[in-house]
């Protein structure tokens, strides 16, 4: 299922995306999900409610991509529930993955991993021979050459080493980079206030999880769209903004070791963040005139 826009778009430039988004854990995904299924070029062929390392974390995100599809009146079954947690073997996210990958299908699959990567470690481990179909999209991992603790990456390190092992496609927006999107809630309010259902469920989002003590760190007048790269990347290419690298494997304390072999990496060293910004609340602006049908 796609998104049509009011202008017309190659479709030899169409790709395959799965997204996988611990929707519930903090208030970054709804954004870039929303975006995701809004951008015309994106055929979303499932989102994967994945876990934030806390038990019944993978049910809740679930439950939170259903409000953002209702909001959209998205009616196509995509949404799909991850493994439960780091330890799973299985999970119909994985499944999805290999399906995908194994199709006859021209069009380049894009996995956008806004969290932890169990899922594509499972998928790997059901079916070897994906590693060279599709390409990961990872917003995680802490900044080149040395890393060490981020989010992402600290909710399933094991999977992450394995998935940094063995898949040849990886393209990397690390938090020095992902943090470079960060826009302050007044502009948020005077972007999104009132104009329909869909900007509103982002905003309030934003605006809830500001009031909480867990944001102590951040200023409180602004948040940070960390996830939003990932379309992002594929929205405008950003040729220039990146490096590839040799192919590090993640160690225990989540700090960077070289890995022996041929495989790169494609880090991202910056982005254009207003661009993405401005495709998202102009998305989000023709969604509310009732320009977007999803067909």
């Amino acid at each position: 299922m796609k998104a049509l826009l009011p202008y017309p778009t190659q479709i030899e430039k169409e790709v395959r995306v799965i997204i996988l988004s611990d929707i519930a854990n903090e208030a970054d995904d709804h954004a870039a999900v929303i975006q995701s299924l809004l951008t015309p070029i994106f055929d979303v062929r499932g989102i994967v409610a994945v876990h934030f390392g806390e038990e019944g974390s993978m049910e809740k995100s679930f439950l939170e991509g259903k409000r953002i599809l209702s909001a959209l009146k998205y009616t196509n079954k995509i949404l799909i529930p991850g493994a439960v947690g780091i330890n799973s073997t299985s999970s119909k996210g994985a499944e999805l993955i290999v399906e995908e990958a194994l199709k006859d299908d021209k069009r380049k699959l894009y996995v956008l991993a806004l969290d932890a990567l169990t899922d594509v470690k499972i998928a790997l481990s059901l079916n070897p021979t994906i590693w060279d179909k599709f390409t990961l999209i990872w917003i995680g991992g802490e900044g080149y050459p040395k890393g060490g603790w981020e989010y992402n990456l600290s909710r399933d390190v094991n999977s992450a080493r394995e998935v940094f092992s063995s898949l040849q496609n990886i393209w990397q927006i690390p938090r020095p980079v992902y943090s470079t999107m960060g826009i302050t809630i007044s502009n948020l309010y005077a972007k999104l206030k009132g104009k329909s259902a869909v900007h509103d469920l982002i905003l309030n989002r934003i605006i809830d999880w500001n009031m909480l003590p867990s944001g102590a760190y951040r200023s409180g007048d602004a948040w940070t769209l960390g996830d939003s790269p990932a379309p992002g990347v594929l929205i405008y290419p950003h040729q220039y903004c990146y490096e590839n690298v040799p192919r590090m494997t993640i160690e225990q304390d989540m700090r960077y070791k070289t890995l022996d072999g041929e495989l790169i990496t494609r880090v991202y060293t910056k982005l254009y963040p207003n661009l993405i910004f401005e495709d998202l609340f102009s998305k989000l602006e023709l969604f509310s005139r009732g320009l977007i049908e999803f067909v």
